[in-house]
């Protein structure tokens, strides 16, 4: 079974914040499933955005800024 994160603990696997990373699942950015008011992301969703091309950017900014 796949462990399954909130928008909140993808945030902290992202080193995002949570509202950043609800953005990011509406735009379709990050894959995840809405359940009421919960969003859900599968591990894989997360890894898949570890090496998406806005997030290597995002990082890149993140360390550039100090």
């Amino acid at each position: 079974m796949a462990k399954i994160y909130s928008a909140r603990q993808a945030g902290e696997e992202l080193g995002l914040p949570h509202l950043e990373v609800i953005r990011r699942l509406r735009r379709g950015d990050i894959d995840g499933k809405k359940l009421g008011w919960n969003w859900v992301i599968a591990q894989e969703a997360i890894d898949n955005t570890r090496t998406s091309d806005w997030y290597t950017k995002h990082l890149a900014r993140k360390t550039a800024a100090g």
